[in-house]
């Protein structure tokens, strides 16, 4: 049950809010009602809180009994709201941690094949390391692949250097239809890009023609920004699409 209630965040949070609860209200029971030293419930109920949130209250304190109860409820509300606190901490970092670790670092090569999307990167590897052949200034294979895709990093990657013979492999995650994902790809020092649709299926034909027309268009404005010009072809399942764009 106690591995339960600390599986998460908020609910690490919601029992270390129920403990300070729990010695407020108990401890100010306590001095109240065991050991007569307030007046009313409410007045040891507010010295419990003074406590809690600041130790120097113990100079207030007047006799043995107070002075017991107020560094106990001082050593455990310090105990507990530095969990608090180290609870948010340790959430913040972690969280910034995984998203660094997730984070794709920017391309810096140039003249480079550079293809977006996709659902068949393997073929496209080998057809562009049986060019790499023909062609000896291409020597490296950038890919942008969706933010959807990232749990499959290995087995993706594999499959690409395993297709790609002695091409270079930068496999990148990011927006597929956006300037920062074409900027992480290094789009416009390419020597070529190919978007392809990252969706497959005869059903999907169109929403996979529609995905690339808005890649393309994306991808136009963001080299007419940057001036360049490298040579760009897109892949449409149907033809009335092609001429459409």
């Amino acid at each position: 049950m106690l591995r339960r209630a600390t599986e998460t965040t908020p609910r690490r949070v919601a029992l270390l809010v129920s403990a300070v609860a729990v010695v407020l209200l108990g401890s100010a029971a306590l001095a109240h009602f065991a050991l007569g030293e307030f007046d009313d419930f409410g007045e040891a109920l507010w010295s419990a809180v003074l406590h809690v949130l600041d130790p120097s209250s113990l100079h207030e304190d007047h006799d043995a009994a107070e002075r017991a109860i107020g560094i106990f409820q001082v050593v455990t509300g310090l105990v507990l709201l530095v969990g608090l606190l180290f609870t948010f901490v340790a959430e913040v970092v972690a969280s910034s941690l995984e998203r660094l670790g997730q984070s794709d670092r920017p391309v810096t090569c140039s003249n480079h094949l550079l293809v977006v999307g996709g659902i068949d990167l393997a073929s496209v590897a080998a057809s562009a390391a049986s060019e790499a052949r023909l062609e000896t200034e291409l020597k490296r294979l950038v890919v942008l692949a969706p933010e959807s895709a990232r749990d499959s990093r290995a087995q993706i990657l594999d499959d690409l250097e395993e297709a790609g013979g002695d091409l270079e492999i930068s496999l990148i995650f990011g927006d597929t239809a956006g300037d920062s994902g074409f900027e992480l790809a290094g789009a416009e020092r390419a020597r070529a890009i190919l978007l392809m649709p990252s969706t497959s299926g005869p059903v999907a034909a169109e929403a996979a023609d529609v995905e690339v027309t808005q890649s393309g268009l994306a991808l136009l404005d963001y080299l007419k920004e940057k001036e360049a010009a490298p040579m760009v072809r897109l892949l449409f399942r149907r033809g009335r699409n092609v001429d459409a764009s």
